[in-house]
């Protein structure tokens, strides 16, 4: 539980890091009646929606490189690609569980 509440935490200071230094938002504060401070907070949603999609599109054409590279290694001598449909997958893992016998059922020597 501690982990995944630091794991949080770097997050949102990550988020909040980064999202100041390439300008998603402003941070403003300004006097107010009465010596209160006012406090802005301005989101830039065009500057983040464009931010991401170039970060999406330099990881598609990283991938993509990668894969080529994969491809150009698995090539034949003959100089035909190989097919290296599953080589790369983003998919985690699916789990085999095996049934455990009843030991019953399970002949052998008595042990004390």
């Amino acid at each position: 539980m501690r982990n995944l509440l630091a794991l949080s935490a770097a997050l949102v200071i990550a988020f909040a890091g980064i999202g100041w230094y390439r300008g998603w938002y402003k941070v403003e504060t300004e006097p107010a009646q009465g010596g209160h401070q006012a406090v802005n907070i301005d989101y830039n949603r065009d500057k983040i929606a464009q931010d991401s999609e170039k970060g999406v599109k330099k990881v598609e054409e990283k991938l993509q490189r990668i894969l080529d590279h994969k491809q150009d290694d698995l090539s034949g001598k003959d100089g035909t690609k190989a097919d290296i449909k599953g080589a790369v997958s983003l998919s985690p893992p699916k789990l085999i569980i095996q049934q455990e016998k009843e030991s019953s059922n399970v002949p052998g020597p008595d042990l004390p």
